[in-house]
């Protein structure tokens, strides 16, 4: 039974009275001959069926959306519900006009209701126009109700009647002059072909909103999700609340109502409507550290769907602050601090964290230690080893076991490694000398790279050039280079060098004994009892023989102390000559530094004079010299080469 309200009829959810309410005809037909449709008129225009009872209220049950819900157009009474129901969404993207909607209960028609223009998104629900007792078609004069569950075969009263009457109603939908039928095969409209109210007596004959042809979905759900989660205070958070019916077909353009029941934000509340899915999402936000408890709610005519709780723990947020290092390139940091961070908890505890640190030069990052007393501050150490120099932007990113997280970055400051450099001139050479100056090594070994390093030598001479470097990648390295000398004597030569990073390295004291041997080739002879450096030599003169010692014996007296062949000498290669001046000694002057052959043997075989070569030394020469054996040669040994 239905208890009178004022009848009237809502359009758009405005009240438009009772003006209205003539234009819902019921007519009773003879025969009805009528072709079933799958459940979507006109693409993706949606039909639902289902069965408002708020005489006998279930919330969950209760058709949801309804009379007030947003973007609906409804055509019914502000009343007790106790009536079938139609549902039309506009899923498309058009703005659709569903010119008419009839209902059909075996002979019974229920038509019509006002035509209605549906933007994309939009719902029309066509129901009940009045309010009052009804039962069968004969009993509803004037054509206001829609009782369906009371509406038997032909059109009799079925109120208090359990037997399956198998009664399949079918509706009529209009849309942009095209017309489609749809079989409620679920018997939603008519509530299983039976009065539910009756069976048993009170039995609440609601049905929420199922898809026309499927079977009865009666009831709803409302859940909530995540069931939790943790956000950084001040970070949004966000959950979901899905409206659907008990056959989880989710339920569009609903009010779901989202509140914090407890915690730091309780109170906070809003209202977002479910999207074509069901679903209605909800952001909260906090600047508290704590927990909040939500729960979302949908309220209907006969009362309010409550969901699940869900939780959302906010946690403070760290706050971190770089510390820049000084470093050199090849050389680990060793342990250094990165960052320093505090937690507002003053019961934070360095365990609670973790720490990476990314150190800028494209390495992978690394673990960072990290130490401090409860509550903080903390600091964050690492070590690492640069393999260049140069500036880098390091980043420390820590993370607390609540899920807070900070990141701070910092500069480090690799300076170019150290450059150190050694001698490696010999100690003699003749005029034109090719060879090793200097060696060095970069600290930033194995990582330095020979391309990185230039040389620069001073001959010591007023003169200097560019020179080659040579060696492994990561050192030792060598420079090398040639140059001839215009005169003999001491040299010091300087090496230096330099790496493309700015660190130097020079080499000190390097000094050698430029000498050349007798000029025009040829050479001049000692006896190797007199080649000691510092002894006092005569390596030319005409009594040569007796103021020359040699191990192997005296030489022959025609010798005066040249050798003329070979051209340039050699330990170990022995020599020839013709006896007195048959071969002239070289004219002067003489290298003040000359190199001179050491025999331990000289014989005299025919026209020829020759020796062996067991050193050369260099003699520092004297002023005197002439090419005539009257003319003493005379010097110092200074040096011995081989």
């Amino acid at each position: 039974m239905r208890l009178p309200l004022q009848a009237g009829l809502h359009s758009r959810g405005m009240r438009l009275g009772g003006v209205l309410a003539g234009m819902l005809l019921l007519t009773t037909l003879t025969s009805v001959a009528r072709t079933a449709a799958p459940a979507r008129a006109a693409g993706t225009v949606d039909v639902f069926v289902g069965y408002a009872d708020s005489l006998r209220a279930s919330a969950t049950n209760f058709p949801t959306p309804w009379l007030g819900s947003p973007g609906m157009t409804f055509e019914g009474c502000f009343c007790i519900d106790d009536a079938g129901a139609v549902r039309i969404v506009n899923n498309t993207t058009a703005t659709v006009t569903v010119n008419a909607v009839a209902v059909h209960v075996d002979t019974c028609t229920f038509t019509p209701w006002p035509a209605a223009t549906l933007v994309p998104g939009a719902q029309l629900i066509v129901t009940q126009l009045s309010t009052g007792p009804a039962n069968g078609c004969s009993n509803n004069s004037p054509p206001n109700f829609m009782d369906t569950s009371d509406v038997g075969p032909g059109g009799i009263g079925y109120s208090g009647n359990c037997t399956p009457d198998h009664i399949i109603p079918t509706v009529d939908v209009t849309v942009d002059g095209a017309l489609t039928t749809f079989s409620d095969s679920g018997q939603v409209i008519n509530t299983g072909g039976i009065d539910l109210a009756s069976c048993p007596p009170g039995t609440n004959e609601s049905t929420q909103w199922t898809p026309i042809g499927h079977a009865a979905c009666p009831g709803s759900t409302l859940t909530l999700a995540p069931s939790s989660q943790t956000q950084t205070v001040g970070t949004p958070a966000t959950v979901q609340a899905t409206f659907a019916n008990s056959c989880g077909t989710g339920l569009s353009g609903v009010s779901a109502n989202f509140t914090v029941v407890s915690g730091p934000n309780a109170g906070f509340a809003g209202s977002v409507t479910t999207d074509a899915n069901g679903v209605a999402t909800f952001t909260d936000s906090n600047s508290l550290a704590g927990t909040d408890v939500l729960q979302a709610s949908v309220t209907n005519t006969a009362g309010t769907i409550t969901s699940n709780t869900v939780s959302v723990t906010w946690v403070a947020p760290i706050s971190g602050k770089g510390q820049n290092v000084s470093a050199t390139e090849g050389l680990s940091t060793g342990t250094v601090p990165v960052a320093t961070f505090t937690d507002p908890d003053p019961n934070s505890q360095a365990s609670e964290y973790s720490a990476s640190i990314n150190w800028g030069d494209g390495s992978a990052p690394s673990g960072g230690s990290i130490s401090g007393p409860t509550g903080g501050p903390f600091t964050v150490n690492g070590s690492h080893t640069y393999a260049e120099e140069g500036s880098y932007k390091l980043t420390v990113s820590v993370v607390d076991d609540g899920g807070s997280t900070t990141s701070a970055s910092a500069t480090a400051t690799v300076a170019d490694a150290k450059l150190t450099a050694s001698c490696a001139t010999p100690a003699f050479s003749l005029q034109a000398f090719n060879g090793k100056v200097a060696t060095f090594t970069d600290t930033a070994s194995p990582f330095g790279v020979l391309s990185d390093f230039s040389a620069n030598i001073d001959w010591g001479d007023s003169s200097s050039s560019a020179d080659t470097v040579s060696g492994p990648n990561g050192g030792p390295y060598t420079v090398s280079g040639s140059h001839t000398y215009a005169s003999t004597g001491f040299f010091t030569i300087t090496t230096s060098i330099k790496d493309v990073g700015g660190s130097t390295a020079s080499t000190s004291n390097c000094k050698v004994l430029i000498f050349a041997f007798a000029p025009g080739g040829g050479s001049f002879v000692i006896g190797d009892q007199n080649s000691a450096t510092g002894t006092s030599v005569e390596f030319w003169e005409a009594k040569w023989a007796k103021d020359n010692s040699l191990s192997g014996g005296g030489a022959p007296h025609s010798f005066k102390g040249f050798a003329e062949s070979p051209a340039v000498p050699a330990c170990g290669k022995g020599w020839s000559t013709d006896p007195g001046n048959s071969t002239p000694p070289p004219d002067g002057p003489l290298p003040a530094y000359m190199g001179i052959i050491v025999s331990s043997s000289i014989a005299q075989s025919g026209p020829t004079t020759s020796g062996d070569t067991v050193h050369i030394v260099v003699v520092k020469t004297d002023a005197g010299y002439a090419p005539n054996s009257g003319h003493a040669g005379t010097g110092t040994v200074v040096a011995q080469v081989c």
